[in-house]
């Protein structure tokens, strides 16, 4: 027999004083679900109002997260696939704005990788302009763009890779993943 001093095993807790602070402190439940598409397979859709966006920086670079309200409660979309997020640059929604994000599946590029597809419906979008990022817009905390910062033209001794800028929003139809 070794001299460790007795075990107290306490009684069992069901958590009710816990439980009663909670449904009468009369708070709203802090947590949102996130929409999590891929696992309801292509077709899977979230619809609502918008009522708050973010960022959050991750291991892959920042993402935007949008919060809609949907009628069955608020819900978070992290546009962490690069269809999504360019489907939001180029139709930026406006606080209150109603949308419609539809998981369309995986698709394969005309380069043979993989994406994961997005369509994506707003009635309202911000105004963005030249040099800003449309979570700012929507935040308030974009500053305006001076007024001759214009992107550089494209000359022949500029050429855009594959005929695109790296100056505005990316079309993101033709990515190769």
């Amino acid at each position: 027999m070794t001299d460790r001093p007795m075990r107290v095993v306490p009684e069992p807790d069901d958590f009710s004083d816990l439980r009663e602070k909670i449904e009468t402190s009369g708070l709203a439940p802090a947590a949102v679900g996130s929409w999590k598409p891929q696992e309801e397979g292509a077709g899977a859709e979230i619809m609502g109002r918008v009522v708050a966006v973010s960022e959050v920086d991750g291991a892959y670079g920042t993402k935007p997260v949008l919060t809609i309200d949907t009628p069955s409660g608020e819900r978070t979309v992290w546009a962490s696939h690069a269809v999504l997020r360019g489907e939001l640059e180029k139709h930026p929604p406006a606080e209150g704005s109603r949308i419609l994000i539809r998981y369309d599946g995986t698709n394969t590029s005309q380069a043979g990788h993989q994406y994961h597809a997005y369509s994506l419906a707003v009635d309202r979008t911000l105004d963005v302009g030249p040099g800003q990022k449309w979570v700012d817009v929507f935040n308030g905390t974009s500053t305006a763009p001076e007024p001759n910062a214009q992107a550089t033209p494209q000359t022949a001794a500029q050429p855009a890779a594959q005929g695109r800028s790296n100056t505005g929003p990316v079309d993101v139809s033709d990515l190769p993943f």
